[in-house]
């Protein structure tokens, strides 16, 4: 990419090279498929074209679409690539002496246009009246170039031709080569190094960063040949005795510091920084301590803003170019306007004199409106929600929990469709779509060929999640995990945790009478799936909502249907009441509401809900303090059943709890349940237990939060509001918008939205947090 992005090496046309723009739009697409795809030089020779997919994770469904247009820049620069490089370098690599290694370069320069670039270079700097600075710089390069070759063929052209040396001495020579500057009667002020030979006539000189790793400079080998090597080339032959080493730069540091101290004529000005670019404190070089302790002198060290004071001398050393004096400037205003200050005579007629200045007016008064910013995004106008959202907010569940979590993080991603870059690594959402994709298939096999999920054995389970990995590995959006030796140990990892987590999920159906019905349902998608959700607001808005269930399951108790909801999970997941008020978790309930709307469409007419649970796909660790019963096998595997245990919502009702876990003995291994022998009743510790009422208020408000959100965002109501949680985690935590939020919790205006505390009884919870619910529904009716 390196050389890609100098421009030198460009594609050509039926009419000729492309134009900068378009090669450089090209490049930037292609930029970004190499991060997402880690292409080896294997990739970059083959004559496959190359492709640009899209791909998109929802609820719904893995997407996987290809860009044509974007196809072909990565596949422009691909070609440029093999059919130029690739033969060059096989050439170059085929070369018996220097001189026709030298030939091949400079032919392959002239043939890939290189040079017709640089004369091009020449003719726009000629055009833009900047041929001294410009167009004379790519020269030079030029010329030191074909001189080096010269050189190189002079001495060693009928020697063997090495590539690796070859590159070597070329990156020396252009890192040693000193270059002409410009002529210093075209400037004011001539800017130099230390090193370079000065003229005498100078009336003032002003030292820059005289501290002590710049002054005596720190030597820095950088040719072919090291100390060692030098010193015994002198040994050999008088003519080497001129080469330099380390111990001679250093040396002779002192004699440079002496004839730059001696250039002015008039006054010499030295300064060093108090600290260097990452804040490290700088010492000052000990030439300049030699100088204070001679003559006395004390160091004075300047302000680093302009002081509001009404004394222009206090002022005129600090005073420089107008950027300068801008870029000091606005601290002192932001300070001054904090404290209530007066600002002073002198710097308020420079603010006046630099909002004034043509020829920094524009840039003054942009800068000088930072002091009056409030980083508080604004409505927006119904014209742009229109343009944005329509009049129909088609919306997912995790959509609207992203509005809860922040509004204007939502306002990004779904309105604005901001997009991070793509890497080449195994996103969250990925991972999670991969394991969905397979567990949705594992679960079609069991219903298509009639097979009970307890009664499977563990060769049966190998045998079909092998089958279908087989068929999953090959689809596109998981290329990923075949390409490299690190992606092939993370799908081990990745089966694993689905061998495992399938395991367990058959031995809690052993447990249960509920066995799965229909797997990854989707509502609100078009044809083939449910109803959506739809709620109308006012007369021109209503809301959708659409969603895919992971599993229902079924089972029958006499003549009656009982319904689970199974929500899949990559992390540990649980319905907390106290998010479900703040519109953090509105996916289950919105799930079991889809279900209950769709009884007829699912062919489950007189079905009754029973519970809603997520199931976490996940290797536990067990620790061995928790194996109180003893180690062996049968304590491991009842530990890790447990570590598998359902969690989510339980019907209070007893033909569901009889039928919940009909191996329960106390705990439940496998749903949130609690069984008291003495009592002959069923608790719960985690409030998983609802009654039909509860149950009701939970959807009531479920859909109320649908509801408000969508009222919001039609409003334009978005603000920049991150829901911190009491544990101190925010909502700005892995967020890829923090350099758009610019949040800053010490600006008056930026605050974060704290949520309310569980009640300090267990018990108490789920009748607090549904006692605010009713509230809330009570006042919107």
């Amino acid at each position: 990419m390196g050389l890609l992005k100098t421009e030198l090496l460009l594609p050509k046309t039926a009419t000729g090279y492309v134009t900068k723009n378009d090669y450089r739009r090209q490049l930037d697409i292609t930029d970004n498929y190499l991060l997402a795809h880690n292409l080896y030089q294997r990739d970059w020779l083959e004559a496959t074209p190359w492709t640009f997919q899209v791909k998109t994770y929802t609820e719904m469904a893995t997407d996987v679409q290809t860009d044509p247009v974007k196809s072909e820049a990565i596949e422009t620069i691909h070609q440029l690539i093999r059919l130029n490089l690739a033969p060059f370098f096989d050439k170059l690599h085929r070369a018996k002496d220097a001189k026709t290694g030298a030939r091949i370069l400079y032919e392959f320069l002239k043939d890939v246009g290189v040079l017709d670039q640089l004369i091009a270079w020449e003719n726009e700097a000629a055009q833009l009246n900047q041929t001294q600075q410009i167009a004379d710089k790519n020269s030079q390069g030029f010329n030191v170039f074909i001189q080096l070759l010269d050189q190189y063929v002079a001495i060693l052209g009928d020697s063997e031709f090495d590539v690796p040396t070859f590159v070597a001495l070329l990156t020396a020579a252009f890192n040693n080569t000193a270059y002409a500057q410009i002529p210093s009667t075209l400037d004011a002020v001539s800017v130099s190094e230390v090193g370079i030979v000065q003229m005498n006539n100078r009336k003032m000189t002003f030292f820059i960063g005289l501290n002590d790793q710049n002054l005596p400079e720190i030597a820095k080998p950088e040719t072919i040949l090291n100390d060692e090597d030098r010193t015994s080339l002198a040994t050999l032959s008088p003519e080497f005795d001129e080469l330099p080493t380390t111990e001679h730069v250093m040396a002779n540091e002192s004699f440079l510091a002496y004839t730059a101290f001696l250039n002015p004529n008039s006054q010499l000005f030295l300064s060093y920084a108090k600290t260097n670019s990452e804040g490290v404190e700088s010492k000052p070089s000990p030439y300049l301590q030699r100088l204070c302790t001679h003559f006395a002198m004390s160091p004075t060290q300047l302000p680093d803003n302009l002081p509001a004071t009404e004394h222009i001398a206090t002022l005129a050393p600090l005073i420089g170019t107008k950027r300068q004096v801008l870029h000091r400037l606005v601290p002192t205003l932001r300070q001054v306007q904090n404290d209530r200050q007066a600002l002073g005579t002198p710097l308020t007629y420079i603010e006046k004199l630099l909002t004034q200045d043509k020829t920094i007016q524009h840039l003054a008064r942009q800068v000088f409106s930072s002091l009056h910013y409030f980083n508080k995004p604004q409505p927006l106008k119904p014209k742009i929600v229109d343009l944005l959202f329509g009049d129909t907010l088609n919306a997912s569940v995790s959509q609207l929990e992203t509005f809860y979590r922040n509004p204007y993080a939502y306002f990004l991603t779904y309105g604005l469709k901001l997009q991070e870059r793509e890497i080449y690594d195994l996103s969250p959402a990925s991972r999670g779509s991969f394991y969905h994709e397979v567990m949705d298939e594992f679960m079609k096999f069991l219903v298509d060929q009639h097979l009970n999920i307890a009664d499977l054995k563990e060769g049966q389970i190998d045998m079909i999640l092998n089958e279908i990995l087989d068929r999953v590995y090959q689809m596109p959006q998981y290329d990923i995990l075949s390409s490299t030796g690190r992606m092939h140990y993370i799908r081990y990892k990745l089966k694993e945790i689905l061998k495992i987590s399938i395991r367990n999920n058959i031995l809690q159906s052993q447990h249960m009478r509920f066995k799965p019905f229909r797997t990854e349902i989707p509502f609100g998608s078009g044809q083939n799936s449910l109803r959506s959700l739809d709620y109308k607001l006012d007369p021109q808005h209503k809301v959708r909502i659409r969603g895919k269930i992971d599993r229902i399951d079924t089972a029958a108790v006499s003549n009656n249907q009982f319904f689970n909801i199974i929500d899949y999970k990559s992390s540990d997941h649980d319905l907390k009441y106290q998010q479900v008020f703040y519109g953090l978790s509105l996916q289950m309930l919105t799930y079991v509401q889809s279900v209950l709307d769709n009884l007829q469409a699912l062919d489950l007419p007189k079905a009754q809900f029973a519970g809603a649970y997520y199931f976490h796909l996940h290797n536990p660790v067990i620790k061995l303090k928790d194996l109180k019963s003893g180690i062996d096998t049968a304590a491991i595997d009842g530990k890790v059943l447990t570590d598998f245990r359902y969690k989510g919502l339980i019907l209070n009702d007893e033909a569901v709890l009889q039928i919940a876990d009909e191996k329960i003995d106390k705990d439940s291994q496998v749903v949130p349940l609690y069984y008291s022998k003495n009592k002959d009743t069923f608790s719960s510790r985690s409030n998983s237990l609802v009654t039909p009422a509860q149950l009701q208020t939970l959807l009531a408000f479920n859909a109320h939060k649908i509801q408000a959100a969508a009222q919001a965002i039609f409003a334009g109501q978005l603000p920049l509001e991150p829901v911190r949680f009491s544990n101190n985690n925010t909502a700005l935590n892995f967020s890829p918008y923090l350099p758009i939020f610019q949040f800053d919790a010490m600006l008056p205006e930026n605050n974060y939205r704290d949520l309310g505390k569980d009640p300090s009884k267990r018990s108490a919870v789920i009748d607090y947090w549904l006692d605010k619910m009713l509230h809330v529904l009570n006042q919107s009716d």
